[in-house]
């Protein structure tokens, strides 16, 4: 098996940063969440309320850090 490392540093590098408004749900952390994010590596920048800035590695990256946290969009 190669380590995600090197087959990152293998892809072209695509650099596209797209920012998502993290917003906090009321419901809560989810139980359910997939957390298998593969596929193509965009960089996401996505800023919670507080200004906090994150780097995820594409935008399924971002929806499971939602799902997980109990956060939204």
């Amino acid at each position: 098996m190669v380590p995600w490392a090197v087959i990152l540093l293998a892809r072209p590098l695509v650099s596209a940063v797209m920012v998502f408004l993290l917003s906090t749900s009321a419901a809560g952390a989810s139980t359910s969440c997939s957390g298998n994010c593969i596929g193509t590596q965009v960089v996401v920048c996505a800023a919670d309320r507080d200004g906090s800035v994150r780097q995820f590695g594409n935008s399924c990256a971002v929806k499971n850090y939602n799902c997980v946290h109990g956060t939204s969009k």
